[in-house]
């Protein structure tokens, strides 16, 4: 798990489903290491067997686990965070990393993202990846306006910041996105119609 944070889902991905062994990194040592520590403690032996913990930056991971691949590489932030109003080096060579880890034709990578800014790096960048979206659920207007601003400012408080070149932009970002969400729910709309009323001579009508 990439940018794995003091996230539970590794925890959970072994608990409740039964995953064998869960490789998690973080750039962060102190975050490392305050894992090792909890686990350390938790007294679940089995747990802390399936769960490793390393400190690696992810736009080298392919140089850190040499010739060593994986079945599924989860993402779920760190992208988003690299990226800001463009796509940024950082995330460019995140995802150039994923090809070189995944175990050949097998390998999955699921990317957890609610960034508008996905689409346009995984088109430019992701060659190397065959890609299939999956929508669960849309964020509110309020959720993608904080997700925009963390993007921009990671850890920093987000107070004061209203009148900020930041916030004009994260605004931007949003209304964006907001624009693709009115979209698809046309092209949706337009779809429906076609299974629709016809005309006598068979054709979609439209005016």
């Amino acid at each position: 798990m990439v940018g794995c944070g003091n996230s539970r889902l590794p925890e959970q991905l072994v608990k409740r489903h039964g995953f064998r062994h869960v490789c998690c990194i973080d750039l962060s040592k102190a975050v490392i290491e305050g894992l090792r520590t909890h686990y350390a403690e938790n007294g679940d032996t089995d747990l802390r067997a399936r769960l490793e913990w390393r400190c690696v930056d992810a736009t080298r991971m392919g140089s850190f686990f040499g010739g060593r691949r994986f079945d599924l590489i989860i993402e779920k932030g760190t992208l988003d965070a690299m990226m800001c109003s463009g796509t940024s080096d950082a995330a460019v060579a995140l995802l150039k990393e994923i090809p070189k880890l995944l175990q050949p034709d097998t390998g999955r990578f699921l990317l957890i993202s609610h960034n508008p800014n996905r689409d346009s790096l995984l088109v430019n960048h992701g060659a190397a990846l065959r890609v299939r979206e999956v929508r669960l659920g849309e964020l509110s207007p309020k959720a993608m306006l904080i997700n925009a601003l963390h993007s921009k400012f990671g850890k920093e408080p987000l107070s004061g910041l209203e009148k900020s070149t930041a916030m004009v932009e994260a605004m931007k970002e949003v209304r964006a996105a907001e624009a693709r969400k009115r979209l698809r729910q046309f092209v949706s709309v337009l779809r429906s119609a076609k299974q629709g009323p016809r005309g006598d001579d068979g054709q979609m009508q439209v005016l």
